[in-house]
């Protein structure tokens, strides 16, 4: 059996740069770009980016990682890689090694940048071992940046299981692809290794094999990115990204269970539905007049709604545009926030009365007098297992009954099961569906409510 390095240098010699694969590899670098650009300081000592297959055949994340750091090593196990990205990247250290075995000294990294290496392992455990290795090499405070193939994308749980052979001869995936993970698996692997994950993501949500048919130009498809806010982020994304600093001393690795595929796709037919024609969320209520009496955080926070002077603070706080907050504002929603004592925003839920915008199902859903409609919630990941989420929700109720309002109503989708737990947990309750039918220029809204 060829080894890794082998089969590398294969697809390296194999390679063509034609309209297709420009096109892919120029959306993928679009992509993880935005994404650096987003969680990498704006200056940084000496990174590490664990393969350069990415520098080899297109631009990269060289050039962005040069212009913020004092030092840039590469590394891939196939030489002609790490030669052709040298070559291209004057100022990268390119180095041939394993990302399983560094060459560096322990705790001699300021910051790891690893894009897609670690999902073209043939077991999870070799995942472990590498996010281990990363966690030695890193120092104590130290940023990791990582993402992988996203296994809850039903294209991509599919492709993975497809022999490579067959991928290969059909031309579409001419690289190895391997074990990899949902994104709480993603998050559960990266702290067994030692790490405290602070940020999520799920990026890349135009499927690869339509920017390849269609050639289309990265920042056209960016735009499409705006699918990280929808409830379906977890189904169309294609990489899972998670950012997390490094702890100091790595504990050893906690046991995980039998390295074994999934072979269950839940909520199939919820998903293809979403992605055609139809989508369909459900719709819960609360009666604020059986609502549970608000409770403290575990932490000092202030709460209150924020104005549109807010709105580049959320995005500090959240992945997301300020122009899509300030555009809510406009509609008249209202964001009431939780913030820490020193000022960052720890926990917000969006209120919207009158006829309150969905948009995930591109239609309004109309209020009656005295209801209000809750969406939209979130906590920073950094104050999470705080109590500052229920803290917030509670303390929003008892503001919304003093304004008036006997009910809130609060959207799910139906497949996600924990959504509609944690909403059990505040209390809602069943109260109908609403729809959203789209077949050509057609658009129709129907909406069913038992409460």
């Amino acid at each position: 059996m060829p080894t890794g390095t082998e089969v590398w240098e294969e697809v390296a010699s194999s390679w063509e740069q034609e309209r297709g694969t420009i096109a892919v590899r120029a959306y993928s670098d679009a992509v993880n770009r935005a994404l650096l650009e987003r969680w990498l300081p704006a200056r940084v000592g000496t990174v590490l980016k664990t393969d350069l297959f990415d520098e080899a055949t297109a631009d990269g994340l060289v050039g962005l990682l040069l212009d913020r750091a004092d030092r840039v090593v590469g590394i891939d196990v196939a030489p002609s890689i790490v030669q052709a990205a040298g070559a291209r990247n004057p100022g990268l250290e390119a180095l041939v090694a394993d990302v399983k075995e560094l060459p560096f000294e322990d705790a001699s990294i300021d910051v790891v940048v690893s894009n897609s290496t670690l999902d073209h392992f043939a077991s999870h455990a070799e995942i472990d071992r590498a996010l281990l290795e990363l966690a030695r090499v890193l120092r104590p405070g130290g940023l990791l940046i990582v993402t992988l193939d996203n296994d809850a994308n039903p294209v991509i749980w599919l492709r993975n299981r497809i022999p490579r052979s067959v991928l290969h001869r059909s031309g579409l995936v001419p690289y190895p692809v391997g074990r990899t993970l949902r994104p709480g698996g993603l998050r559960d692997a990266v702290e067994r290794a030692g790490f405290a994950v602070d940020r999520t993501a799920l990026i890349a949500h135009v499927p690869r094999l339509a920017v390849r048919l269609l050639g289309l130009r990265s920042q056209r498809l960016l735009g499409a990115e705006r699918a990280a806010l929808a409830p379906t982020r977890a189904l169309t994304g294609q990489f899972a990204a998670v950012r997390a600093r490094g702890r100091g001393a790595v504990p050893a690795a906690r046991p995980r269970p039998e390295d074994a595929p999934r072979t269950r796709v839940p909520a199939l037919a919820e998903r293809a539905l979403a992605a055609t024609f139809v989508r369909r969320l459900a719709l819960l209520s609360l009666d604020l007049r059986s609502a549970r009496p608000p409770r403290e955080a575990g932490i000092e926070v202030a709460y209150g709604f924020l104005d549109p002077g807010d709105a580049e603070a959320l995005h500090a706080a959240r992945e997301g545009s300020p122009r899509a907050a300030r555009e809510r504002l406009g509609r008249g929603a209202r964001c009431f926030a939780a913030r820490a004592a020193d000022g960052r925003i720890a926990s917000v839920r969006w209120i919207a009365r009158g006829d309150a915008h969905i948009d995930f199902l591109g239609c309004t859903l109309p209020l009656a007098a005295g209801e209000a409609y809750n969406f939209d919630t979130w906590t920073d990941p950094a104050f999470r297992g705080l109590g500052v989420a229920s803290a917030t929700g509670a303390r929003l109720n008892e503001v919304l009954a003093g304004d008036g309002v006997r009910t809130v109503i609060r959207a799910v989708w139906p497949a996600n099961e924990q959504g509609i737990r944690n909403a059990a947990r505040e209390g809602f309750v069943p109260a109908g569906t609403i729809l959203a039918l789209r077949l050509g220029p057609l658009r129709r809204r129907v909406v069913r409510r038992t409460r």
